[in-house]
């Protein structure tokens, strides 16, 4: 595989998530993975949810009894099945891990039903009285879009391109009032550059990385 190749570089790894495919390694993941870090310490996945859960968050707070909360993913991918599950559900865990609260990962999940098809993966879970569902669709003809409802109040997360550069903005679903965001790409860099140096960084990314594993592997069963 090639991160076993390159735990010999001697540079810092930045690595796409997922860092690994749940649905090859299976229950031999968490071994592969400790076998990794091991080997290589300053890895860093890239989780640029955990900066856009902040701007969501931001459009949510006079929210105060949260019952229902609907997290709808569009990703222009080609991948199908259980795989949308493995690529798409760490940016759902890390929005969560934000946009709730920081122990969101450690608490357990009351599981209540899946769908599974070819371009669509459906989850329906309850966390802490919430009602949760993850909706995850795939078309590689589609934009990557995502909304967010909250009890009857529902955000979208849109990109729009002007005079050759990509502004970020939420959309009030009903109302239609946008608010522009900072690129959570271009945070998940800002940040990570901040602290190149800082080895506490490398290895809270080493923690999240390991939960979001966990979870997404528990949803896959």
């Amino acid at each position: 595989m090639h991160l076993r190749a390159v735990t010999k570089l001697k540079s810092i790894i930045i690595i796409e998530k997922p860092i690994i495919s749940l649905l090859k390694l299976r229950g031999q993941y968490q071994s592969f993975l400790s076998n990794l870090y091991k080997k290589k310490k300053r890895i860093v996945v890239c989780y640029p949810y955990l900066f856009l859960a902040k701007s969501f968050k931001r459009c949510f707070l006079n929210t105060r009894k949260i019952k229902n909360i609907i997290f709808e993913f569009q990703s222009g991918g080609k991948t199908k099945y259980k795989n949308i599950c493995v690529n798409l559900m760490p940016h759902a865990l890390s929005f969560f891990k934000v946009f709730l609260k920081e122990n969101f990962l450690r608490k357990n999940f009351n599981k209540v039903t899946t769908i599974i098809k070819k371009n669509l993966w459906q989850v329906h879970f309850i966390y802490n009285k919430i009602n949760i569902h993850f909706i995850f669709k795939v078309n590689y003809k589609s934009k990557t879009s995502l909304k967010v409802a909250v009890n009857d109040l529902i955000f979208t997360r849109k990109t729009l391109k002007k005079n050759n550069n990509f502004i970020n903005y939420i959309e009030n679903f009903k109302t239609g009032r946008r608010k522009n965001i900072n690129n959570p790409i271009g945070e998940f860099y800002k940040d990570f550059f901040k602290n190149i140096n800082n080895l506490k960084y490398f290895q809270s990314n080493r923690k999240l990385t390991l939960n979001l594993m966990k979870k997404n592997y528990f949803f896959l069963k």
